[in-house]
């Protein structure tokens, strides 16, 4: 069985290169929360700058706004990022007992 966040180059299954990145993962349930509550709170804010708007109130109205832009694309960066990192080949390395430097001596060569 493999896991999917090491890498085993011994493994049959081990895919190179771009195969072995487009693995899909789910999101856990707390992602999904945070996000259900960014729509939330972006929804408020343009309520909240849409009414000021209309009452007049422009001063609330430009806040609000710039509080909703500002929270759209503070999701939208981590989204981006989220995203970057999971197509990342450095997502799957292996532990560094199983790395073996090519000028370092190994143990049998020393007895």
């Amino acid at each position: 069985m493999n896991d999917l966040n090491t890498h085993r180059p011994d493994d049959p299954d081990n895919l190179p290169g771009a195969a072995a990145r487009a693995v899909k993962t789910r999101r856990p349930l707390y992602e999904w929360l945070a996000w259900g509550l960014w729509l939330i709170t972006l929804g408020i804010l343009l309520e909240f700058a849409l009414t000021s708007f209309a009452e007049h109130e422009t001063q609330a109205a430009v806040l609000a706004s710039a509080l909703m832009v500002g929270l759209l694309l503070a999701g939208l960066i981590v989204e981006a990022i989220q995203r970057i990192e999971h197509a990342s080949a450095y997502r799957y390395r292996y532990p560094v007992e199983h790395v073996v430097e090519p000028d370092s001596p190994t143990e049998d060569s020393q007895s």
